[in-house]
């Protein structure tokens, strides 16, 4: 292991640092070795961790006093961001009376504290249940939120099975507040692992919090950050901390249960490789049973999990082609997609996604045009624009239709699609009116649905207003 990853795993970690080894570390490093270490914290998120234990080690080196400054304000920054997304999730969840489970980075929260550097937080990850999810859309809409994109999947091969819900999606969502911006990622049905792979939820699986928000268990928030290593192919530093936390909070009984899970839902491969790495980094043995899973020293294959990806990619195929990391996840989606279709039919998909995955990121075909809603397993739309009122009502129905607009009711989806007569296609939920889009979310040019929506507007006799 390199110098700056040997400082990243001392100085990156929750626990109290051993100060003599940092500071000879930092005493041999050049500044190119900090400029690469400080591109290395901000990738694996742990600026709080590596600023309190290196000022807890007291070196007085060049090199010390650079990284320091530079992540001085990041440190700072992460807990006030933290702090700012607590106080308007609660504010959201009393605004809009919705009821919404915090999950990721905002569930875990309470296992960091002062000695351990607070958690640093990207964004609101919430997970509402599909009852709700149309009418939080809709005010979130109303009330100055900014949409990139609504991800839907229904997957043919769960849609008879009651475990997992009819649909399942993601709305990336931000907001300009006075102090800052408050971004939200609205999970709804359930959270997404990669290709077919979906964590459920129950009402046993969340614990009350306080105003509306509950949190997951310690052992869904456990599957939950295996779900998301696995889905985006590779692990970073505070993945390692936020595990070496959460298996401590499990004991015997719930301990056994996590690793059940964990083993039904494909993700123990990941998580053994964790462990090792956890057993690597805090130079500390597992407690029981979590030992058990994690025999011997550290692997090749272990150390690609958490170092084979050093940056953010800037497009689908940036750093994928050659991110050995991802035999972890060839290893979930053939596992997965044989339980689900079969030894044959399954490996052949398999093989088809792993093929996809080096090329795209994502283990299937990417779209640039309309998809169809009832075949298609994938789709993606945005919000446009938005009525006075919900036009959802007999009368108007009927005068669209007489107007040569059809209209049909999808009672999966739990929305209206529409078509004007000259063929623009709408989605309809409440006040919310919505198109299609590909897979980035890109929408279409304003011209070619501002025409139709106002002869919408005006046929239902509704003000309306275009999102920006």
């Amino acid at each position: 292991m390199n110098l700056r990853y040997q400082l990243l795993s001392e100085a990156g970690r929750v626990v109290p640092p051993n100060s003599e080894r940092i500071s000879q570390l930092l005493a041999v490093m050049t500044p190119k070795d900090v400029a690469v270490f400080l591109d290395l914290v901000a990738f694996h998120r742990v600026a709080p961790q590596v600023h309190l234990n290196i000022s807890r080690s007291e070196s007085r080196s060049p090199a010390a006093t650079a990284i320091l400054q530079c992540i001085a304000g990041a440190a700072e920054n992460s807990e006030t961001y933290l702090n700012r997304h607590q106080e308007k999730l609660a504010g959201l969840v009393a605004d809009s009376g919705v009821a919404l489970t915090a999950i990721k980075g905002l569930a875990i929260t309470h296992y960091y504290s002062n000695e351990t550097g607070c958690r640093h937080v990207g964004d609101a990850d919430i997970l509402v249940s599909l009852q709700d999810t149309w009418r939080l859309l809709e005010y979130l809409a109303l009330n100055g939120y900014s949409f990139r994109k609504i991800r839907f999947g229904s997957y043919h091969a769960y849609l008879s099975d009651d475990r997992y819900p009819p649909y399942y999606g993601v709305c990336p969502a931000k907001k300009e507040f006075p102090d800052g911006k408050f971004r939200l990622d609205v999970h709804f049905g359930a959270f997404p692992a990669c290709g077919y792979g979906l964590v459920g939820f129950s009402q046993s699986d969340t614990v009350e919090h306080s105003g509306g928000i509950r949190w997951p268990t310690t052992q869904k928030s456990l599957l939950i950050n295996l779900a998301h290593v696995i889905r985006q192919g590779f692990c970073r530093f505070r993945d390692i901390n936020d595990v070496y936390l959460l298996t401590r909070a499990l004991h015997d009984g719930e301990a056994a249960a996590a690793l059940a899970e964990v083993r039904s839902s494909h993700l123990l491969p990941v998580l053994r490789s964790m462990l090792r790495m956890i057993c690597s980094v805090y130079e500390t043995d597992l407690p029981s049973p979590w030992s058990a899973e994690a025999p011997g020293a550290t692997r090749w294959a272990d150390r690609e999990l958490l170092f084979g990806r050093r940056r953010l990619a800037e497009r689908y195929a940036d750093g994928v082609r050659v991110v050995w990391s991802r035999i972890w996840q060839m290893r979930y989606l053939t596992a997965l997609s044989v339980e689900l279709f079969g030894p044959a039919a399954g490996s052949l998909r398999a093989v088809g996604g792993a093929a996809l995955l080096f090329r795209t990121g994502r283990p299937y075909r990417m779209w640039s045009t309309e998809r169809d809603i009832d075949a298609d397993e994938r789709f993606v739309i945005r919000p446009v624009s938005t009525f006075q009122r919900s036009i959802d009502e007999p009368s108007v129905l009927g005068r669209l239709r007489a107007a040569g607009w059809l209209a049909k009711r999808n009672t999966r989806l739990d929305f209206w699609q529409v078509r004007a007569p000259a063929g623009a296609e709408f989605i309809l939920s409440g006040r919310m009116v919505c198109v299609q889009t590909d897979y980035s979310g890109a929408r279409r040019q304003p011209p070619s649905i501002e025409g139709p929506i106002r002869e919408l507007a005006r046929i239902a006799d509704v003000d309306v207003r275009f999102l920006p």
